[in-house]
């Protein structure tokens, strides 16, 4: 039951985001407001707390029915769900390939940082 809350709350929010983006309703900007980088930016302290407290209190409530970009990811991975035919393979680690890249961001460093020092 609860399930079916969350998903028809997400569906909801994700329709009504989606329409206020490109422009339908007015631009009641509700939504905008309660989003966290919009939040961050006008300092709205009270939509950063109640998403913590909603976070800390439900856990992934934000990103599974607020955030548009969450309940997208959740759509695509139902998608993939129902059309993928095999979902996971076995791949060993590729531990060389790990090496040689580990070393060649190391020796870019050290090369920009030796770029980078005063003579």
């Amino acid at each position: 039951m609860l399930r079916k809350w969350r998903l028809g709350v997400a569906a909801t929010l994700f329709v009504c985001e989606n329409l206020f983006f490109i422009g339908v309703g007015g631009g009641l900007g509700v939504f905008e407001k309660v989003q966290v980088v919009p939040a961050l930016l006008a300092a709205n302290v009270a939509a950063l707390v109640l998403i913590a407290v909603a976070t800390l209190a439900f856990g992934r409530l934000y990103c599974s029915a607020i955030c548009p970009l969450g309940v997208f990811q959740d759509l695509v991975i139902g998608a993939a769900r129902v059309f993928a035919k095999k979902r996971f393979a076995y791949v060993p680690a590729h531990t060389a390939l790990r090496y040689v890249l580990l070393a060649f961001v190391g020796l870019a460093f050290a090369c920009g940082l030796a770029s980078a020092c005063p003579r």
